[in-house]
Order: C-alpha cells, then structure tokens, then sequence
C-alpha cells in the first residue's frame, strides 16, 4: 500500500470544519426533497413516469461519469474553485426551476444541481484532510461521514410541510436562500493549499492513472458499490411495505423512512468513534457485512410481524453505517499522497453509483420475475453482504487498516 498522507495542519479548524459539514448536508438535502415533490411536480410540470424517473436518477447517471473528473479538475482548477462552482451550480438550478414551465427544463436544472452535489461531495472530504490535525483526521472525517444519511433524512422530513405550505417552487426557493451565507462561509474557510494544485494536463492524467491503479482505493470504490446495492434494495422495499403491508398513508410512510435514513448517520458516528478507539476499519466493515447479512433474512424472510421488520430496518440501517463511515476514512490511508484524495473519493463515488443503478433495476426484475415476492431479493442482498464481507477480510485486512 502507498504511504501515508500527512495533515498539513498543526491544529484542527472545528470551525472550518463544519462550515465543510454544513455544505455536504445542504447538497444531500437536494437529493432527499425530490421524492415527496415529485406527485406536485408532475401535476404542476406535467413530468411523465419516465421523467420523474430521470430526474431521481439523474445524480447517480452523473456520478458514474464525473466523480473521478470533478475530483481530477480539483487538482488543476483548486478545490476551493471547483466547491465553489458546485455551490453556485446547485443556487442556479434551484433557482431557475421555480420560474420554467417544461419537463426538459427541469431536467437540465437538476442535472445542474446533480453537477453542483458531486462537485461538493467529492472535493470537501479532501478539505477535511487538510483542516484536520494527523490526531483528529478520524473524527473530523467521521463527522463528514454522516452528511448524505442526514441531510437526506432531514430533506425527507421537512418537504411534506414545505410542500403543504409553500408548495414546491417555495422549497426550491428556501433552498437558493440557505446557499448563499454557506457560499459565503465557504470562500472564508477553504484556502487552497498551493502545493496541491498542478497546472500540468498531463501530471493530472497521470494522477487519475495511478489513482486507478492503487488497489486499495478500486477495493474502497467496489466496496461502497456492493453495499449501496443492499442500501438501495431496502430503501427501495421500505415505502411499498409500509403502504401495502402496514397501512400507512404515503405521509406517514415518508417520516418512517427517513428515519431509517436518518438512523444510518449516528451509525456512521458510531462506526468513526470505534476507529478513534483502536479498532480497525477491516474490522468494523465485516461487522457491518454480517449483520447486513443476518438481518436480510428477518427483514424480507416470511412469517415476521411487521413491527418487528420495523425494528430491524432501524438496525441494519445504524449498523451497516459502519461501513460507509470507515471507508471514508480509507480513502486517504490508500491515496498515493494528499493530491489524489479528491480523485479518490471521486472512485468511491463512482462505485456508490454504480451500485445504486444496478441494485434497483436488477432487485426489481427478480421481484417481478417472482410475482411480487420480496423474499428473492434475500439472495442478491446475501452475495452483496458476502463481497463486502471478503473485501474486509481479505482486502482491508491484509493492509492492517
């Protein structure tokens, strides 16, 4: 494995730091408000199934393609640059969906936002690195690591009142609004560091080569993918369950979800907090690997009280926020040096991508193959949870991380 990068702060900026946090929860945020918008948008925008289905996708197709360049352009551009872009991308397409009229339209605004949510995601946990001192660099990454499952959650939980009040032009509008003072905190609290930047094409083609081939940052990226399938599957299950199964209203069954969502970012905390005490990422990965596993047989097995299936959705959702806290915290272990970091959590990206838009459609098919029976996602969840499984014991492992 590559040596190690080093902090360039003495000291840790918990301020800076969480100016970086409050940008992560903000662009999470716009990926949690399109569910509960979308019947509002489709009689508003008169968006066809398949748009709405474009527009909920639109952020993963983006990933798969620009995580690894949004964070190879960082090292020629600057970060701070290249943050700054994706904040004012995310104002510009909130702000110019409230005034169209056209399904296209809308689209190309949130595929703008998808450009401004990668750019974001991918630069500011490379920040963290820098602002961090070597003795907090896993805390102040552990707090990163919350950001998607939170915002998401919060998203979640405020839309439907938002959208009851304000209607959705009125969310998007609130959203432009929280951009700016976090634009503004963020051209204060991100200086770019001068020896990380390169102003040489080349050295950055081959900063991206020698990303792709490190190993251990290609294990971080597949290993996110595989488990972001299991995430997607339940996520996927979880609203249909809660209205055919339970009963609850479509409102209802939103707050329920997102509190399974919400319930993966102290996972994640957790996860980070084991780490700062001595136990190895490998470790607490194949923990959440195996409990993921158990606990796909209860959740889609037959024969389980729904309140229970309830109780371990909350459970698997905290516990499995072991593994994306952890590989976070790989992705700088693994990095050739501290310029390759952006491109790292790019490949980590791109792999929580790929995940996602394979996971649905293939859980989907085998569900419908089977006329509905949820019980044969078990099999494609259990070798997901065995791949993160032997990455953590022979990949992670073997580098003693």
């Amino acid at each position: 494995m590559s040596t190690k990068p080093t902090s360039l702060a003495q000291n840790t900026h918990w301020g800076k730091v969480s100016i970086a946090l409050c940008a992560g929860l903000f662009v999470s945020m716009q990926v949690g408000k399109l569910g509960p918008a979308i019947p509002v948008l489709r009689d508003d925008l008169g968006l066809s199934l398949v748009d709405a289905g474009y527009a909920l996708s639109i952020f993963t197709l983006l990933a798969i393609f620009l995580a690894v360049p949004l964070g190879a352009f960082s090292t020629f551009f600057g970060r701070r640059s290249i943050i700054v872009l994706g904040i004012i991308s995310v104002m510009i397409g909130t702000l110019g969906s409230t005034v169209i009229t056209q399904p296209w339209m809308f689209l190309v605004l949130r595929a703008l936002e998808g450009f401004g949510f990668i750019a974001i995601a991918v630069n500011i946990p490379a920040f963290i690195t820098h602002l961090a001192a070597p003795q907090d660099r896993t805390r102040a990454l552990g707090v990163w690591s919350i950001y998607m499952p939170t915002g998401m959650a919060f998203a979640l939980l405020v839309s439907t009142p938002f959208l009851t009040q304000i209607g959705w032009r009125g969310l998007w509008i609130v959203m432009f609004l929280l951009a700016i003072p976090l634009l503004i905190g963020l051209w204060w609290a991100l200086e770019e560091p001068s020896a990380q930047q390169t102003r040489e094409p080349r050295a950055v083609a081959r900063m991206v080569a020698n990303s792709y081939r490190a190993p251990g940052l290609l294990m971080v990226g597949a290993c996110f993918g595989v488990y972001t399938f299991q995430w997607v599957t339940i996520m996927q299950w979880l609203p249909s369950f809660l209205n055919e199964e339970v009963g609850l209203t479509l409102e209802h069954a939103i707050y329920f979800t997102a509190a399974v969502v919400f319930m993966n970012g102290p996972g994640c905390y957790v996860g980070v907090r084991f780490a700062a005490r001595g136990v190895t990422s490998s470790t607490l990965i194949i923990i959440g690997a195996v409990t993921m596993a158990v606990l796909t047989f209860a959740i889609f097995g037959a024969g389980v009280p729904s309140a229970m299936r309830l109780t371990l959705c909350i459970i698997y959702s905290f516990i499995g926020g072991f593994i994306p806290a952890n590989l976070f915290l790989l992705v700088p272990q693994y990095a050739p040096d501290l310029r390759h970091v952006s491109i790292g959590n790019g490949i980590l990206m791109q792999g929580s991508a790929v995940g996602q838009t394979l996971g649905a459609p293939i859980v989907a098919a085998l569900v419908t193959q089977a006329g509905g029976d949820w019980g044969v996602a078990i099999w494609p969840m259990l070798v997901m949870s065995g791949c993160v499984f032997l990455l953590g014991f022979f990949g992670f492992r073997r580098s003693n991380l």
